[in-house]
């Protein structure tokens, strides 16, 4: 519900920059109710590294997580990843979705 309304008037995104950080709703209860399409180019991102739960966030999703305050190549390097490009993301899931 929070997900969908959030996104609900902007149909396509090549990713998503999800702040571990937002306010009123979990992180994680947000990143599951996206479609499947759309959690294949979430990029999670925090500065709250000294926490317990951060850290087993970052131990799930490794590849795809930025500790702020991060430098604009570190994204780009994260979104080579995860295959988003200027045309929008590759077609398919990355290897271990």
């Amino acid at each position: 519900a929070g997900a969908e309304r959030m996104l609900a008037d902007e149909p396509a995104y090549d990713a998503i920059l999800l702040d571990l950080g937002i306010p009123g709703e979990s992180p994680a209860a947000f990143y599951q109710e996206l479609e499947p399409g759309l959690r294949r180019r979430v990029v999670f991102m925090t500065g709250a590294t000294g926490l317990e739960s951060t850290g087993e966030f970052i131990t799930g999703h490794q590849d795809r997580f930025l500790i702020k305050p991060f430098a604009y190549r570190e994204l780009m390097a994260v979104l080579a990843r995860l295959e988003v490009t200027a045309d929008g993301p590759a077609a398919g899931p990355p290897e271990g979705l």
